[in-house]
């Protein structure tokens, strides 16, 4: 027990110290500004995680369709939703401690790199390719950006996979090479009759370039004055959903 006057104005003032935190860590908690509190015991130290107002976000980050990581600022993951999990095929609770970059192609690497220093002052997004656990590649959208009250020491990234759209636009690109190798012309235009696209047989069958052809009135270049009604038939049919027959008729050059 304390018997000296500074002694007792020592632990007074110390006490009051504790009370001041003791307020500080209520406040916050009321306020949602305190997620997760640190318990020490004669086990060690553990981590309490509050429910609150930050309950539904953490729900909603776990639903995402989208993979969500956190990272520090050399790339270490400290969280990953399941789905990012789920993505790479790794069991979740391997993941949190390895770098992400780590998880990239090699020549993405150092563009990572450049991308954490820019994550951290403000939002970048670019495709990155992600690699899963057993080897094989994911074409991926990063979309970086600070994470709020880190102060630019925590980064969040959403990671989209982009692996339908590279396999739309490859279709894509394989449909319009055989158009464009057909011995047929093909064209398309839409419901106003403008041209979209002009392949190269249509060039050699009707004597326009695709430069020429491309955003003109399909009637203007091609259909003569007296077939134009047919025309015009046709895409008040297509219009209302309906097929239209094959027929014989007459184009120009």
């Amino acid at each position: 027990m304390p018997n000296t006057p500074k002694q007792l104005a020592a632990e007074n003032a110390e006490l009051r110290a504790r009370l001041k935190e003791a307020e500080e860590t209520l406040r916050a908690i009321r306020h949602g500004e305190v997620d997760a509190l640190v318990m020490s015991g004669t086990e060690g130290d553990h981590i309490l995680t509050l429910k609150g107002a930050q309950e539904p976000y953490r729900v909603m980050v776990e639903a995402m369709a989208e993979g969500a990581v956190t990272v520090s600022e050399d790339g270490t993951i400290l969280y990953c939703n399941g789905r990012f999990a789920e993505r790479i095929k790794m069991p979740l609770e391997q993941i949190v401690g390895l770098p992400l970059q780590g998880m990239l192609a090699g020549q993405y690497r150092k563009r990572f790199e450049e991308m954490l220093v820019q994550g951290a002052a403000g939002e970048i997004r670019e495709a990155l390719m992600l690699q899963e656990a057993d080897g094989s590649w994911i074409p991926s959208l990063f979309s970086m950006s600070p994470l709020p009250h880190s102060s630019g020491k925590v980064i969040s990234v959403l990671i989209t996979d982009l692996s339908d759209v590279v396999a739309a636009t490859e279709a894509r690109s394989r449909l319009a090479l055989i158009v464009d190798s057909s011995d047929d012309a093909i064209v398309s235009i839409d419901l106003n009759g403008k041209v979209e696209s002009w392949n190269r047989a249509a060039e050699e069958l009707f004597g326009y370039t695709s430069e020429e052809a491309l955003g003109h009135s399909i009637q203007s270049l091609i259909v003569p004055p007296g077939h134009l009604d047919e025309v015009i038939h046709e895409f008040e049919a297509i219009g209302r959903g309906a097929r239209t027959l094959l027929a014989d008729t007459v184009r120009q050059r």
